[in-house]
């Protein structure tokens, strides 16, 4: 019986491991995935960014200063894929470590047309940062107003 019992156990340890470390597998395979379409909102790259939504990059995914790929691409001025993002239902409201939205960096930067893509998907246009500053504050105290 003891025998038994332990290739029980061995069998049930090692079904165990594989499941551990196949989850494991596809969190590093997330993680790469997620890293390269990051990459691909910061330089602009619109087809790659599209094939990697479409393997399943995750939109919403911030870093560790709370910078989402709908701020980012706001604050570049990268209006295809701001569009793109929007399209696929990116979350308008997500805010940076400084509390700051992809509406407000927009304003920011003077970027309109991504402002009014923004605007038009709702964008809360009476949020304020951690400092008390909205959108248009930005926008008027950089010019773009």
């Amino acid at each position: 019986m003891n025998k038994v019992l332990m290739i029980g156990l061995s069998v049930l340890a090692n079904l165990s491991f594989s499941a551990c470390a196949m989850k494991s597998n596809r969190m590093v395979k997330q993680r790469v995935l997620n890293e390269a379409f990051m990459k691909a909102v910061d330089k602009n790259q619109i087809k790659k960014v599209k094939n990697l939504v479409s393997q399943g990059a995750d939109i919403e995914l911030q870093n560790k200063h709370g910078v989402t790929a709908l701020i980012s691409a706001a604050w570049k001025g990268n209006k295809d894929i701001v569009r793109m993002l929007l399209a696929k239902d990116a979350n308008v409201y997500l805010q940076n470590v400084d509390g700051n939205t992809a509406l407000m960096e927009a304003a920011w930067k003077g970027n309109k047309d991504i402002v009014r893509m923004l605007l038009d998907k709702d964008a809360n246009v009476d949020h304020q940062d951690k400092y008390g500053v909205t959108a248009l504050m930005s926008a008027c105290y950089f010019g773009h107003a």
